[in-house]
């Protein structure tokens, strides 16, 4: 099958040999993507990537960690981790990153919002302000919420682990009637499926850093929503043995 791209470039990156070899990423318009999501879906957890070497593609963004141990959250250049009993912790800059799609946030466009808005109509409010639904764009949402329903995913320490949608059957789950934060995401386009998550995918994290994960459902009742459109898409493959060897053709 033939994927055709127009208007964006995709450069796709290999570290061979150690995290010293990934170039950080060269305009502020790209996404860096670290890993396909297909990493995720087979189980591969692992990585040679540290967190610290990622910060140098982005200060905003989502991802998970070593053994798929949490929710990453990447806001204003701090990383923050929501392990599975829903914890937050700042994590070591030594922690190492399977899977992350990060980037340089600048707010191009902005729309204040105030009245009720369910999870479907925050996508179609911000959704405006997207010149095309064919680029890409890092979001982001501030504002006071309700009906807050975050969760995480428990470690995979087994070897091999169950892929990502056995591993989500797991999941735990967290509801808050009301909080403040912000909610950290990005669109891509449906032709991007299998290398990203497409549509929405966010994540939240508190102002008081106390609460966070993936979210599965959220109300706004005023904010401001942001939005930054991307140019560019790196997408940088691990070189850990797993890697290497996997068969993703079954």
């Amino acid at each position: 099958m033939k994927l055709y791209l127009p208007l964006l470039v995709i450069l796709i990156t290999l570290s061979c040999t150690t995290t010293n070899t990934i170039e950080p990423a060269k305009t502020p318009d790209t996404i860096y993507q670290l890993a396909p999501l297909a990493n995720l879906i087979e189980g591969l957890y692992q990585s040679d990537v540290s967190l610290d070497e990622l910060r140098k593609h982005g200060d905003f963004g989502v991802g998970t960690f070593k053994d798929l141990n949490g929710e990453l959250i990447l806001l204003d250049g701090v990383t923050y981790q929501v392990l599975v009993d829903g914890t937050v912790q700042k994590p070591e800059p030594s922690i190492t990153i399977p899977w992350a799609t990060v980037k340089t946030f600048t707010s191009q466009k902005q729309l204040k919002m105030a009245g009720e808005f369910l999870f479907s109509e925050i996508q179609a409010e911000v959704s405006r302000l997207f010149k095309s639904k064919n680029f890409m764009y890092a979001v982001k949402v501030h504002g006071d919420f309700e009906n807050v329903k975050l969760r995480s995913v428990p470690e995979q320490t087994q070897t091999p682990a169950p892929g990502l949608l056995d591993v989500v059957k797991q999941q735990q789950t967290f509801e808050h009637k009301t909080l403040t934060g912000t909610m950290v995401g990005f669109y891509l386009p449906s032709y991007l499926k299998g290398l990203n998550a497409t549509g929405f995918h966010f994540h939240f994290i508190s102002d008081d850093h106390n609460v966070g994960g993936h979210v599965l459902d959220i109300t706004l009742k005023k904010g401001v929503a942001e939005v930054d459109q991307a140019k560019d898409l790196t997408l940088s493959l691990p070189s850990d043995i797993r890697f290497k060897k996997h068969k993703f053709e079954k």
